[in-house]
């Protein structure tokens, strides 16, 4: 019998310290929250690697799995180029997605119905500015209406037309600032 007792308080004090141990990861996480590690942080700043349910170093495969096939596909194969377009079904509301591909890497990711930092589609563009500071590049179209604004510091990308963001995005940056087609400095 107490050779019995001792296996059963073992086996107690093994689940014990399993559940301190997730209990402890668990914590650690919602207390450090979803921060990017250490060397990617400049200045307390948050930076984007995630938006729209799509992760900056997800693959096509992922994307796939996850999505499905695209509703739009375009290629640019001179410039080893791709965007795929998405209509995603976000609880009551559709979110049109847009991820562009570049050397079958993720370059960007578009979306007219999320929010970052409090900024989403419908807010003003100073406001905007204000919130981010000084855009690293801004590209405009041939029109001269609508504006991509570039922040490297947050892999942030805004786009803008007659004062009003029309969406948020992120950028990879590996890549060049995303640009119009017809972007003069292109």
């Amino acid at each position: 019998m107490e050779k019995m007792l001792n296996k059963e308080n073992k086996n107690i004090l093994t689940i014990l310290i399993a559940a301190a141990i997730c209990i402890l990861a668990f914590s650690g996480y919602f207390i450090l929250g979803k921060t990017a590690p250490e060397d990617q942080q400049t200045d307390g700043a948050f930076i984007l690697t995630s938006l729209c349910g799509v992760n900056l170093a997800d693959t096509k495969e992922t994307i796939i799995s996850r999505f499905g096939k695209p509703m739009k596909k375009e290629d640019y194969p001179d410039e080893k180029k791709e965007s795929w377009s998405y209509i995603l079904q976000r609880g009551s509301d559709k979110d049109m997605v847009v991820i562009k591909f570049k050397r079958d890497k993720i370059k960007a990711v578009l979306c007219h119905d999320d929010e970052v930092e409090g900024v989403k589609a419908g807010s003003e563009l100073k406001d905007a500015l204000a919130r981010f500071g000084e855009p690293s590049y801004i590209s405009t179209s041939p029109s001269n209406k609508m504006l991509i604004y570039n922040f490297s510091r947050y892999n942030l990308i805004l786009s803008a037309l007659d004062g009003k963001i029309r969406g948020v995005g992120m950028l990879s940056p590996e890549f060049d600032p995303l640009r119009f087609m017809d972007d003069p400095k292109r």
